[in-house]
Formats: C-alpha cells, structure tokens, sequence
C-alpha cells in the first residue's frame, strides 16, 4: 500500500512575510535589502537586541500577526501541497507573546477561511517528524531537526538562510525538491 505524505507548511517566512511586517513596525520599507545573505538573526542587522526586536512586535499585539502580509506565492505553494497530498497542515512556532497564536490564527481564517482546521502550533516541530512526512521552513534548524527524527524536509530560500541565492525564485527550488521527495519516498 503506498501512503500519500503528510506535509506540513511553515507560515512566517514561507507563506507569510514577517520580515517585511517587522519593517513596516520600524518605518524600514526596503528591510529585507538590509540584511546580510545567510544570516537568520534579524535584530542585530538593524542596531538592536532580540529583546528590543520582540518588544517592538508586541506593542502591536496580535494585530502584528494578523495583519502579516502574505507572499506572492502563498496560493502556489498551497496549491503544490495539495496536488501531492490531501493530508496538509499549517505548522509554525509561536513567538515569544501569546499574542502571535491570536494573531496567527486570525491571518489563517482570513486566507482560508473562518472554517479552516488545519494547523498546529508548536515550537517542537521535530515531534511531528517521521516516515511520509514532509516539512517546508525557511528556518535551518527545525529542518535539520525534522530530519534527524525521521522526516523530509525542505529548506524553503529566503534571504536569511543558506539557499539565499535562491530567494528570488523561491518555488523553482520547492516544486524541484519535493516532487524528488515524494517519488523517493512513495517508491520505498
């Protein structure tokens, strides 16, 4: 019996653009510019602390996240997922306040819908990591960590990671890589 994967989709920075919500917070239009190729941490890119990066984004409460714009690609890239899988979740990492679960959940409703089911909220990604299963992160380390519990995954570019050179055409590197994973995994 061939199983069809399971595949969970990270929201900030792979579906929804947090960097350019942080820059609409400090008035810096052009932010994702600014930041050095490869470099995750954002706060020191721009002369502050991750403690003074995250107060910032809780002043705004959930409205931060709720009104997080969302890529060009989003409807692609769940689009993609769904012509792989049936069975396909929204899963991100809260952040420090609880307001980002609010927040976050009111941007799901807005793009799917008052109805939509489909995620899970953990910062402990790796736990849901085994055979058939599949992740899509921009963020190296819930990848890796995903991988060494027995999951797929796929580094999704963007300027702060080491696919950096391939954050202009983010989708290209996606579709390639996971029509590679799924004949690999549906021929085990």
């Amino acid at each position: 019996m061939i199983l069809k994967p399971i595949i969970f989709l990270d929201m900030d920075g792979v579906l929804f653009d947090f960097v350019a919500a942080f820059g609409k917070v400090l008035n810096i239009p052009d932010i994702e510019e600014r930041l050095t190729p490869g470099v995750r941490n954002i706060a020191p890119q721009i002369g502050m602390t991750k403690d003074e990066m995250w107060e910032k984004i809780s002043l705004h409460g959930s409205s931060f996240w709720q009104e997080m714009p969302e890529y060009p690609w989003f409807h692609e890239l769940v689009d993609l997922v769904e012509d792989y899988s049936s069975e396909w979740y929204i899963l991100s990492s809260p952040a420090r306040s609880s307001d980002s679960l609010k927040g976050k959940l009111e941007s799901l409703k807005r793009m799917f819908g008052e109805r939509f089911r489909r995620y899970i909220l953990t910062p402990n990604k790796r736990l849901l990591a085994g055979r058939n299963r599949i992740l899509i992160d921009d963020y190296e380390r819930h990848c890796e960590e995903f991988e060494n519990n027995g999951g797929k995954a796929i580094l999704f570019p963007r300027q702060w990671n080491s696919h950096h050179g391939m954050a202009n055409d983010p989708m290209n590197y996606t579709k390639t890589t996971l029509a590679k994973i799924i004949e690999g995994t549906l021929s085990e």
